[in-house]
């Protein structure tokens, strides 16, 4: 039997204590392998949110610029964002950010109390500030922050088992690796058609 052939296997249901591995890359048959994973483990039934940017229709939006003064603003299909005042494109990133959040230009899921504020996480990996006073901030991807947030959003029982040991991605990802050869074979088997 040739190891590199796949094997199709029935949807695992996941262990109290699993391991999860991701990319940047899934399509659209491993984003139905972990709905299917989910709905198997949990019995809840989830619809996915599978925003597309062709869907996504121009909205005028009011985001708060400073502490000053609020900007109507309109996010433009292609994610371009113009001031509806002067029709003129913005470019101070973190206010395009901000208003690409609030119209929901991006798709993200929220993860929270990562110290004490409320993040986004983009279906591209970027991560974002919610709170009120840094919306749109985006979180560099060398931070222990951006590491913290990634694997809380992705990973929350391993996050809050590992959370004051794990200061790098690539320490997480040992933590992963460790953890997934006891069911290396049938993992990878599963994994193999999402990329």
């Amino acid at each position: 039997n040739n190891s590199n052939n796949f094997v199709p296997i029935e949807t695992p249901i996941l262990t109290k204590n699993f391991a999860g591995i991701g990319t940047r890359e899934i399509n659209e048959n491993g984003k139905q392998a972990i709905r299917d994973v989910y709905e198997k483990t949990t019995g809840i039934q989830i619809t996915p949110q599978q925003k597309q940017l062709s869907s996504f229709t121009e909205k005028t939006i009011t985001v708060k610029k400073d502490d000053k003064s609020n900007w109507t603003l309109i996010v433009k299909p292609d994610g371009s964002v113009i001031n509806a005042n002067n029709n003129k494109e913005i470019t101070d990133e973190r206010l395009i950010n901000k208003a690409r959040l609030k119209a929901k230009f991006y798709n993200y899921r929220v993860v929270e109390n990562v110290n004490g504020i409320r993040y986004a996480i983009t279906d591209d990996n970027r991560v974002f500030t919610l709170a009120e006073t840094s919306m749109g901030k985006e979180i560099s991807k060398d931070s222990s922050t951006y590491t913290n947030i990634i694997v809380k959003g992705y990973a929350p029982n391993f996050y809050n088992k590992y959370k004051n040991t794990i200061k790098s991605i690539d320490e997480a990802e040992n933590y992963i690796k460790d953890a997934l050869k006891k069911d290396r074979e049938n993992t990878l088997n599963k994994l193999k058609d999402c990329f």
